[in-house]
């Protein structure tokens, strides 16, 4: 179904442009995915889409020919605009015309115990949205089995982070505002290792072994993890750094220690400073 909306005021666009506040994320269990790329994989990759909103010069556009087929397809009420109109909803510096707004999908405890050695990586108290979409696009890349966000972690669906993640949020396992003692819980009925990144660590990472189930922590960028992850690590690791530089920003430092599972289960030899 297409349908013109000529009104800033429209019910529907005001609730677009709530989306931009994580209040209104969490009342609506909705978040809002910018440009055709992020718009064609909701459609294809089976996710939760509420409804499409296109400006009047994305439908001139041959791109728009086959997501309007897939959204029909699926059945996705389309929301026609001015290009005025659009600007006013874009979160983006250059937008494309065409935005989404998908209902979320987040995992419960249970969706996350399924393999008999988990691999999950426990966000604690980061605050940046860019490193936490570089840790969830990583973390889809990699295919962690849980993607844990602690209380004071900022918002996974927050703008920022979402085009960070160029979409990956569809493809990754997540779970927002938990209580760090939950996790610890859940780790200790697992019989989970809770390993630290830690640049002060005293094991530098490679010569843990990554293979092994896990709950790997990354704190926040200037404070660390919270104590309780500190006070129960069966490990705190450490990224060799021989330059004048004491750590690396929390994004990056993640994606490391991710890939070194992939490492160690392939085999592949390691690049040792």
């Amino acid at each position: 179904m297409l349908i013109r909306l000529t009104s800033k005021d429209n019910r529907v666009l005001k609730q677009v442009r709530s989306l931009s506040k994580r209040k209104y994320r969490e009342v609506y269990q909705q978040f809002v995915l910018e440009g055709k790329k992020a718009v064609a994989e909701v459609l294809a990759f089976g996710a939760n889409p509420q409804f499409l909103v296109v400006a009047d010069s994305f439908v001139a556009k041959p791109d728009w020919d086959p997501i309007l087929d897939k959204a029909m397809e699926r059945n996705v009420t389309i929301y026609q605009v001015t290009d005025a109109l659009f600007a006013g909803l874009a979160q983006t510096e250059e937008p494309q015309g065409i935005l989404i707004v998908v209902g979320k999908q987040e995992c419960r405890w249970e969706d996350l115990i399924f393999q008999t050695k988990p691999f999950w990586v426990v966000i604690d108290g980061l605050q940046d949205p860019g490193n936490l979409g570089t840790i969830i696009r990583t973390a889809a890349a990699v295919n962690v089995d849980g993607l844990i966000l602690t209380t004071e972690t900022v918002d996974a669906y927050n703008p920022k982070t979402l085009r960070a993640t160029m979409g990956a949020v569809l493809r990754t396992r997540l779970m927002q505002k938990v209580p760090p003692p939950d996790v610890i819980r859940r780790c200790r009925e697992r019989g989970l290792p809770v390993v630290v990144a830690d640049p002060r660590g005293a094991i530098p990472y490679y010569q843990w072994d990554f293979t092994q189930g896990m709950a790997l922590v990354v704190g926040n960028e200037s404070k660390g993890p919270s104590p309780i992850f500190c006070e129960n690590a069966a490990a705190k690791v450490a990224i060799p750094m021989p330059g004048q530089i004491d750590s690396l920003n929390a994004g990056v430092a993640a994606s490391i220690l991710m890939f070194e599972r992939v490492r160690q289960q392939g085999n592949i030899t390691p690049f040792l400073v």
